[in-house]
């Protein structure tokens, strides 16, 4: 049976919801501003750009870290939009992607609000969103937390695919949640040499040198469907790793999971793959993998690539979801978002990075690709059939 994308959310320094971020892709815009306006005080990093949360009153409750209680509103309001009974909720799947956890509401204070002291209630617990959503919302099925890196979140997306399609659950929520802008986070990433240095927005570019840090938290629910007719559905997902160095990724681990995917999509007989959306997450690894990547799988097809993190920032583990979100909100209105004004890629990459949203004349496969430190590498492949 297919499995299809029943409700979507998303919520980022670019929007409280997922209207607010096509208004702003749509117009070229996007929400980063230096760290000092969040942080006045001199630091390492305060010249780097980021994008952060401007919803107030969902982080003032003592109860849970910040980013469970900014999950338990985005999960409250993707199972509203698929319209989950009480029933079903008892049976559901719930899956969790973050690559920080609630590790910054333990150890810093965050914009938001103070930290909460380790061990106090749930709060030690790295899958305390997991548990949150799992109580306030009675779902009693399988759950789980995924921490893989930047890509923990579409491969949260990616299992509960794999539990639909072995008939374990009917219906699965997945929530992709990060908020890592507290100070001793930063410095790490500064430390590392993971953060931007020149500000450069274009991640494609020889002169990308590091991302720019970012909130968002985003949910999505998938349910077995019995066609694909006015449905967004999952064609597939693939993961591997590079088995290479615990840091960098390379282009051969990121080639062989994609031709996996096009592969197996073929043998399917999955419509064309018409669009993907890349991991770009900005740092200058990440732009020779993925590109040369890209240009040695799909030098034949030239699908179109949309790039999402010069609008949202780099929103770490809920980078997969967030993304998807997005581009499930635009599929819906047979379109692809545009890229970010005057993006660029190297000469040897051909394929097409469009200025403008594009219009959808015919079905079509759409991937959405995940990184993450270690070389691990995630690929959803949706479809819209309208």
């Amino acid at each position: 049976m297919p499995v299809g994308i029943t409700a979507y959310v998303g919520i980022s320094g670019l929007g409280k919801n997922l209207a607010e971020h096509q208004k702003q892709i749509d117009a070229g815009k996007n929400c980063l501003q230096p760290l000092k306006n969040l942080y006045p005080e001199n630091s390492n990093w305060n010249s780097v750009l980021a994008s952060w949360l401007k919803l107030d009153s969902p982080l003032k409750n003592r109860k849970y870290t910040s980013l469970t209680e900014i999950s338990l509103l985005v999960a409250q309001q993707t199972l509203e939009q698929a319209k989950i009974s009480s029933k079903e909720k008892e049976k559901m799947a719930l899956l969790v992607g973050s690559s920080r956890g609630n590790i910054t509401g333990q150890k810093n204070h965050l914009h938001s609000k103070r930290p909460l002291k380790l061990m106090s209630a749930s709060n030690s617990t790295h899958q305390e969103m997991m548990i949150a959503i799992s109580v306030e919302n009675k779902i009693k099925g399988h759950t789980q937390t995924l921490a893989t890196g930047c890509s923990a979140s579409l491969d949260a997306l990616g299992w509960g695919y794999l539990l639909l399609k072995q008939g374990i659950s009917k219906k699965a929520l997945i929530i992709g949640a990060e908020m890592p802008l507290a100070p001793k986070i930063l410095e790490d990433y500064f430390r590392s040499g993971m953060l931007s240095k020149n500000q450069n927005n274009n991640p494609y570019s020889q002169q990308t040198s590091g991302f720019f840090p970012a909130e968002g938290v985003s949910g999505i629910i998938i349910e077995s469907q019995k066609n694909r007719k006015n449905q967004i559905t999952i064609e597939g997902y693939w993961s591997n790793s590079d088995g290479a160095h615990p840091l960098a990724s390379n282009t051969k681990g990121l080639s062989a999971c994609l031709q996996e995917a096009k592969k197996e999509l073929q043998i399917n007989n999955a419509p064309p793959i018409r669009a993907i959306c890349p991991h770009a997450s900005a740092t200058l690894n990440n732009y020779k993998a993925e590109t040369q990547a890209l240009q040695k799988i799909f030098s034949q097809e030239k699908p179109s690539l949309h790039l999402l993190k010069p609008f949202t920032g780099h929103t770490l583990g809920a980078s997969g979801v967030l993304e998807t979100s997005i581009l499930c909100h635009y599929l819906k209105q047979n379109k692809l978002p545009r890229n970010f004004p005057s993006l660029s890629a190297p000469s040897f990459l051909q394929l097409p990075l469009p200025q403008e949203s594009l219009s959808l004349q015919e079905s079509g496969t759409f991937l959405k690709i995940a990184s993450s430190m270690g070389g691990h590498n995630s690929i959803i492949a949706l479809r819209y059939s309208n």
